[in-house]
């Protein structure tokens, strides 16, 4: 009798034990869709104010690029905005992020927030920079996003945010 009761406690302690360990497995999984590289797939940015940018190898395709056109319109006329640009890479049939930025205009200044991407899980701000202009230069071979600090600074002293090739974009639909 001993040995019955003895037999049935310790598979009722190992069937909790188990619906416990399946249950925190269910809800961590949950709980880091809304963390890190799954925030940020690309069908969950690609229609807010993202311009992304996915490389596979020596191709790259760039969406959303009218968003820093829209941005620049915005700083010249004094008017707030915020725009993010965002790198993903293809490895293995899914894209990993590789860069995210966040830029930010307050009426007076450009501010630049690079974020440390290379915990998959959560993504955390790295370093914050101000600037006082954003400019688009290049042509279908080669463009670039760049800041400067001043608005005297010239172009090619600024600080390249993000360079693309011009001829490889479109705009998300």
């Amino acid at each position: 009798m001993k040995k019955y009761n003895k037999d049935v406690l310790i598979r009722t302690v190992a069937a909790i034990a188990l619906a416990g360990a399946i249950c925190f497995g269910i809800f961590y999984k949950i709980s880091l869709k809304d963390a890190g590289q799954e925030k940020y797939e690309i069908k969950n940015v690609a229609d807010k104010n993202y311009v992304v940018k996915v490389k596979d190898g020596y191709n790259e395709e760039v969406l959303n690029i009218s968003l820093v056109d829209n941005f620049i319109k915005n700083v010249e006329n004094k008017k707030s905005d915020e725009v993010f640009i965002i790198e993903y890479e293809k490895n293995k049939n899914k894209e990993v992020v590789t860069s995210l930025q966040e830029i930010n205009y307050d009426e007076k200044k450009i501010e630049v927030t690079n974020y440390d991407v290379s915990n998959e899980k959560e993504f955390k701000e790295k370093e914050k920079k101000d600037y006082f202009r954003l400019w688009k230069v290049g042509d279908n071979f080669g463009a670039k996003i760049v800041v400067t600090k001043s608005e005297v600074e010239p172009v090619i002293n600024g600080d390249i945010l993000f360079e693309y090739v011009e001829s490889n974009t479109k705009e998300y639909k």
